[in-house]
């Protein structure tokens, strides 16, 4: 004997209503066959609206009245007569702008939201590590860029340290358990390294995400930078804000009495994203932006549990639950 699948099936008990069944035994979960006063209702219908003007709105395919369009492909409420190829479809939901509707998103959904999983619109915000090693990578092509423009003037400074760095390798070579001390000098970045770093990292920071909405560190590790408020690229007001306060330590640095505690709030902002109910950085927070997953104007990167993709979810039969 074949076992009957899953699904809607005539009630055994009630033969005006639909029951479940989960391919073992039937639930208590039942559902009408037809809507109950659908002959008799007249929506959709011209004679319906006693205003001829009424008439012939109802009567043109799409149209909208009261709120809600009829004629939908599939709709078991739409009104006679209209032909499928002229009806719109349903309103999809998803695509960037288009926030979930909070009332068809499920319980579970607000609450990832809640938790800092996903914004509204359904991007999934990154995670501390994503954005740890994008910063690493930054960091690397940032000092690279800025030590090669800083060289002319610096040329002594990574002499002495290519000289030092040889002496220690030497003598880890020889079985020294002691490096060699550190010179005063080397222990102190020149100002024209400091300055080019800082001006290269402000250029390469504000128009990459102004641009692109992603540094070369966030394209490597798939993540970007959008507004708060829409699935959108920064302004440069907005990405210039959040440089100033990222990039404090990097601006200050030249400056001894201030640039140890630059680079302690520097390690805070870092950090801050871990106990953050949205995974925001202090500079995220005064740049009005979130770092999330994808490109900053993609699509969702979820569904709402219970939701299909793009549409309401729909109860079987067009019946009521």
């Amino acid at each position: 004997m074949t076992a009957r699948p899953s699904g809607w099936y005539d009630d055994p008990d009630d033969e005006t209503q639909l029951r479940y069944w989960d391919g073992i035994l039937w639930t208590e979960r039942r559902t009408p066959k037809v809507k109950p006063g659908l002959d008799g209702s007249r929506i959709g219908t011209p004679s319906a609206y006693p205003d001829p003007a009424e008439q012939q709105q109802a009567a043109a395919p799409g149209t909208t009245v009261g709120g809600s369009r009829f004629g939908n492909p599939g709709d078991p409420y739409a009104g006679p007569g209209v032909p499928p190829a002229q009806t719109p479809p349903h309103q999809t939901y998803g695509g960037p702008g288009q926030p979930v509707p909070q009332q068809y998103a499920q319980p579970g959904w607000q609450q990832q939201v809640a938790r800092g999983a996903f914004t509204l619109e359904g991007q999934r915000l990154s995670g501390w590590w994503r954005r740890f090693f994008a910063w690493f990578v930054d960091g690397i092509v940032v000092f690279v860029v800025g030590a090669l423009l800083a060289l002319p003037w610096a040329s002594d400074w990574f002499a002495g340290y290519r000289s030092y760095w040889n002496d220690a390798m030497d003598a880890a070579a020889s079985g020294s358990s002691q490096a060699p001390p550190v010179p005063e000098e080397l222990a102190v970045m020149p100002v024209q390294l400091a300055l080019a770093v800082a001006l290269v990292y402000a250029v390469y920071e504000i128009a990459m995400v102004v641009w692109r909405g992603r540094t070369l560190g966030k394209m490597l590790t798939g993540i970007s930078v959008r507004s708060v408020d829409a699935p959108r690229k920064l302004t440069l007001a907005e990405a210039a804000q959040r440089f100033l306060v990222k990039g404090i330590s990097s601006i200050v640095n030249v400056i001894p009495a201030i640039g140890g505690l630059a680079t302690i709030f520097t390690l805070v902002d870092g950090l801050w994203p871990l106990g953050d109910s949205r995974k925001q950085a202090i500079h995220d927070k005064v740049g009005k932006s979130l770092v999330v997953v994808g490109p900053p104007e993609g699509a969702p990167a979820a569904t709402p549990p219970g939701q299909y993709p793009g549409q309401y979810p729909q109860p079987p039969y067009g019946g009521m639950q």
